[in-house]
């Protein structure tokens, strides 16, 4: 069992297996943690500098290296968990007091609210308390709007189904390295895909002062669908699934 994960084990089965892959996301939340803090602290970014005579500038240039392709599989495995927790859950609430279940039941996850929407809602959650259906109904991204692809159930379900076809990519989305230079001074900085550019009045280039470490930003996602999540935003997903658990087991009264 994941160290620091807490299941009541007087749950039913059903939620103690969501519980189980909350807990075990986390696990691989953790390696993840791991993976990347070898990676910064590794020999992760280079810095080149150039005087640019005709613009009068002094440019630095911020080089950081091709991220561990192990990130990407690790973030698979964390959104599979999480994703599965959600059918786990659906199962669990058709479990009726002689044993009977429908392992069919699943936890319909929809953007656009129409016939077909409402008739997937109904399908996959047949067996599920009324009052248990009412709360999953209520979390729906289409109570969003045209912003529903920015909710956080949506996100995970569309890097689920990425996940099933290709491998989840990691990006960075930002870099940055600090340094001391006089108030008189502006720089202009841009981001590039491999890092920063920095551009420095060529007559202050005695007095800068770089400060390590450098700071990256990581997401997770795909360019073709527009999905990405930062690195910091994980443990909330993490959490938005075990409360998810947790408000429909309470919530919802018991199958006769």
């Amino acid at each position: 069992m994941p160290e620091g994960v807490r299941i009541d084990l007087n749950e039913s089965p059903g939620y103690f297996d969501a519980s189980l892959k909350v807990g075990w996301a986390k696990h691989h939340l953790r390696a993840l943690d791991v993976k990347i803090g070898e990676f910064l602290q590794g020999d992760c970014y280079a810095m080149t500098f150039q005087d640019d005579l005709e613009a009068g500038e002094h440019v630095v240039h911020l080089l950081v290296g091709d991220l561990p392709l192990e990130l990407g599989l690790i973030v698979g495995d964390i959104v599979s968990c999480l994703r599965a927790s959600l059918d786990h859950l659906a199962c669990s609430l058709t479990l009726t007091k002689d044993g009977a279940q429908n392992p069919s039941a699943s936890f319909p996850i929809l953007g656009i609210d129409n016939t077909k929407a409402r008739k997937t809602l109904r399908q996959s959650l047949i067996g599920v308390p009324p009052e248990a259906i009412k709360i999953i109904e209520s979390l729906q991204p289409y109570h969003h709007g045209d912003a529903y692809k920015s909710t956080k159930l949506w996100r995970l379900h569309r890097l689920w189904n990425i996940d099933k076809h290709r491998q989840i990519v990691s990006h960075t989305v930002a870099a940055s390295i600090g340094v001391f230079y006089p108030n008189d001074v502006f720089p202009i900085a841009s981001g590039t895909e491999d890092g920063g550019i920095y551009r420095f009045p060529l007559a202050a280039k005695n007095d800068l002062h770089f400060e390590p470490p450098v700071k990256i930003s990581i997401a997770f996602g795909d360019e073709f669908e527009g999905v990405y999540i930062p690195l910091h935003d994980w443990g909330r997903y993490t959490s938005l699934s075990a409360r998810t658990c947790s408000q429909d087991s309470t919530d919802s009264s018991s199958n006769p």
